[in-house]
């Protein structure tokens, strides 16, 4: 995943929730994708986002574009929060009873604070 879109954190929150966005939806996607990589690669202090942490930025916009847009999620007839999540040899299990417990539970994980240090610049 070398350049990471809007499209993409879209279709990924798709597949996570199963809501689909809006054109008013792709402009958000837009501002987090954008604030989220400035964060980033202000944080590693690299002027470009490495392929490795496109994935985790990804991630992030999803996670804060469900927090914001949660009450439209909630009540879209489609809604289908995952119940887990799997990458690689990992499993998530997310707890709750409720598709609103669910997607607390998701927004929780997708927005997890990470550790970019191994990615990081040293500054001269």
């Amino acid at each position: 995943m070398a350049d990471l879109t809007a499209a993409d954190c879209a279709a990924y929150i798709k597949v996570l929730t199963g809501y689909t966005t809006t054109a008013d939806d792709q402009a958000l996607i837009e501002y987090i994708m954008a604030a989220e990589v400035q964060h980033v690669l202000n944080d590693i202090n690299q002027d470009t986002l490495p392929d490795a942490l496109s994935m985790d930025v990804r991630d992030v916009v999803a996670g804060k574009f469900i927090m914001a847009r949660k009450a439209a999620i909630i009540g879209d007839d489609s809604l289908n929060v995952v119940k887990s999540i799997s990458e690689g040899g990992v499993s998530v299990s997310l707890g709750g009873t409720t598709a609103e417990q669910r997607l607390d539970a998701l927004t929780r994980l997708l927005t997890k604070e990470r550790d970019y240090s191994c990615f990081r610049k040293f500054r001269w």
